[in-house]
């Protein structure tokens, strides 16, 4: 406690003490900050922008102002640490109005004043939490994973999942596909993989472990999609094969050698076809708000050869997924019609990843070159419908020259959470883009984080980040004990 005191005594004192510089000499020249936090819009209830003034100097100094107001940072180190109780009454107090960041750099004896950095603060608050999963990037092995859950209003981290355990005994074991049920932190499913594999479900009733895997499917579920009001969870269930390119930049590619659709019903746990076909390739399911529509991506699957063989490996390059519409009757139970919505395959494009904003109104989705693992493919972009002009265009501030994958709307709407390999093309990163009511997005930021350095220290890439309004209900060990205990046959219809 002690230390604490001592730690924060120390900040303050950083942050707020020490002789104001003069004047100083204004230059043209732009400040140079990382992480990039630079004309973008932010949340009111975002936690503290932290960086590092990337310039020689042996004083700096960053001004933080908002309406009549301003907080004063000064480092010896460049290193920029806003404290967070200043930082959230400023940005509370002054929603919707531009926030300037004056940094001042002293060099050779002189204070040099660079040109303020003008950001933005929305009416519009952000999830308080948001999950995902820390891997390595390579996918050799499981290594060592965590699923995480982090508070975005401070720096608030804990751990839901792990799989040390099972690496310590010498097990294999992977989990993935943290997601909760509108938002709900009380409503959760994750996957495991290996000798203790299963879905992990959890509700305010309880949570168990169930194995998906039945003697009528070929493979266990992968990815889920809640239904927003019923007791019902759509899967895609897939045979996942990948490659390891020795030459390739893109150096993974993972693929579907088969896959269909299931839906699981939680009261009489049961699991029944909904796309079941040898001809295509089913996945990615998701629901329109309404809960009226299943949407899910299509792949035709590819053509035999001169001897009748089907090779996804051989072809994985010509496989095109469409994006797909089907209605749902709650009452019967049933789907009607296939809807094509996004014929990408005529363009030789492939769809993954299609997210619907809470509203019904914006459908957000990847568009790769080809394929189903769009989370390495370079050329992936992020593209938005719009079902009120029938309007298709790509987001023009979020799209990067590296890839932009895995996304989720927030609750209200307004924001967006992605995975980028924009820094470096190696790691993922959250970054966070403000979208406002027409679905045009600003200028997106990364995730903050306690230390200006942190990313730059990780070697580990953020996965599947995903939005909560309230915290998961259950802790590490009782996650931890769920996974251990037996598991809950399901049975198929």
């Amino acid at each position: 406690m002690i230390r604490r005191l001592l730690f924060l005594m120390m900040t303050v004192a950083v942050c707020a003490c020490g002789k104001a510089p003069d004047a100083g000499i204004p230059s043209g020249q732009t400040p140079a900050i990382a992480p990039d936090y630079t004309d973008v819009t932010i949340p009111y209830n975002i936690a503290p922008l932290r960086f590092r003034i990337m310039e020689g100097g042996n004083r700096f100094q960053a001004v933080f102002r908002a309406g009549g107001e301003s907080i004063t940072c000064r480092s010896r180190s460049g290193d920029i640490r806003i404290p967070r109780r200043a930082w959230k009454k400023l940005l509370e107090a002054h929603r919707d109005e531009d926030l300037l960041i004056e940094i001042s750099v002293k060099q050779n004896g002189r204070w040099n004043v660079r040109p303020a950095i003008r950001n933005h603060i929305a009416a519009d608050p952000i999830d308080t939490y948001l999950t995902y999963r820390l891997l390595e990037p390579g996918y050799v092995s499981y290594g060592n994973m965590v699923i995480q859950e982090r508070n975005l209003e401070n720096f608030r981290t804990r751990t839901l999942v792990s799989n040390r355990r099972e690496l310590a005994a010498g097990t294999d074991c992977c989990i993935n596909c943290h997601t909760p049920r509108n938002h709900d932190g009380s409503f959760t499913l994750f996957q495991v993989r290996g000798p203790l594999g299963g879905a992990v479900l959890s509700t305010p009733d309880g949570a168990t472990r169930l194995n998906m895997k039945t003697d009528s499917t070929f493979a266990a579920t992968v990815y889920p999609a809640w239904h927003p009001t019923l007791p019902r969870i759509v899967f895609s269930i897939n045979n996942i094969g990948q490659l390891f390119h020795t030459a390739d930049v893109q150096k993974i590619e993972v693929f579907d050698s088969r896959s269909d659709l299931v839906i699981y019903d939680m009261d009489t746990k049961t699991l029944s076809p909904v796309c079941r076909t040898d001809d295509a390739l089913e996945t990615f399911p998701v629901w329109s708000p309404d809960g009226k529509f299943l949407y899910y991506c299509s792949a035709a699957m590819p053509a035999a050869d001169s001897t009748g063989e089907v090779s996804v490996i051989r072809d994985y390059r010509h496989i095109h997924y469409d994006l797909i519409r089907r209605p749902y009757d709650a009452a019967t139970g049933t789907f009607g019609t296939v809807e094509i919505m996004v014929r990408a395959s005529s363009s030789e494009l492939s769809v993954t990843f299609p997210r619907i904003s809470p509203d019904g109104r914006f459908l957000l989705f990847c568009l790769s070159e080809y394929g189903t693992f769009s989370i390495w493919h370079r050329n992936t972009d992020l593209y938005l419908i719009d079902f009120e002009t029938q309007a298709l265009r790509p987001l023009e501030k979020a799209n990067s020259r590296e890839t932009e994958s895995y996304h989720t709307w927030s609750s209200n709407g307004r924001w967006i959470v992605f995975s980028s390999r924009r820094d470096d093309g190696n790691y993922t990163r959250p970054y966070i883009v403000y979208m406002d009511k027409d679905g045009h997005d600003h200028k997106p930021f990364v995730l903050p984080q306690r230390r200006p350095d942190f990313y730059d220290r990780l070697l580990k890439s953020f996965n599947i980040p995903e939005f909560m309004i309230t915290p998961a209900s259950r802790t590490w060990r009782q996650y931890d004990d769920i996974i251990r205990t037996p598991a809950t046959q399901i049975t198929y219809q």
